[in-house]
């Protein structure tokens, strides 16, 4: 089962996203196709840049928190800084 996100919804608009070969969120597009939010990665997953509005996809399976910093995963937490 291929679990590459392939949209999100945030507050009734809905963005299409693309991937890479990881399943990280690369840049997202509207439903015009005009590119609303980009990204750039560290190595263990931290956000290197990042320009449109916010999109807290990580690694597959992970979301960022703003209220702790972490990427959360179902059952644990992870802080991409010290790679645990």
């Amino acid at each position: 089962m291929d679990m590459t996100p392939v949209a999100v919804i945030e507050a009734g608009q809905v963005y299409f996203i693309r991937a890479d070969h990881i399943g990280r969120p690369l840049f997202a597009t509207n439903t015009a196709g005009t590119k609303v939010w980009q990204a750039t990665y560290l190595p263990f997953g931290g956000i290197h840049t990042t320009s449109g509005d916010a999109i807290n996809l990580r690694f597959p399976g992970q979301w960022f928190q703003s209220e702790s910093g972490l990427h959360q995963n179902w059952m644990r937490d992870y802080d991409p800084t010290t790679w645990r």
